[in-house]
């Protein structure tokens, strides 16, 4: 059965086109073209169970927004784990107000 809350990979490629106008890091080496590039993104939204996604498709729109809004404090193209950081960040504020209420 398919979780639908889950992050698709359609979702991935939508939110890494909205980050794509962001500049790279000076040190970056990998084209954004590089398949590798991409999976590196795929990986860092996966749980602890491999291939298995964990990020909520609602928590990935934010992360980005709140990336292209500078809540990294840097202007480059998030790195991938700093795209889970940011996922994970919004997801913990989403669920306090709900868990409060119980």
């Amino acid at each position: 059965m398919m979780q639908t809350w889950r992050a698709t990979d359609g979702d991935l490629d939508a939110a890494l086109a909205a980050l794509a106008s962001l500049p790279s890091w000076p040190s970056v080496t990998l084209s954004r073209d590089h398949p590798a590039w991409r999976e590196a993104y795929r990986i860092s939204i996966e749980g602890w169970n491999d291939g298995v996604t964990m990020v909520a498709a609602c928590d990935l729109v934010e992360a980005v927004r709140r990336i292209l809004d500078g809540a990294l404090g840097h202007p480059w193209h998030p790195a991938p784990p700093e795209l889970r950081m940011m996922c994970n960040r919004v997801h913990v504020e989403r669920r306090v107000p709900i868990c409060a209420r119980r």
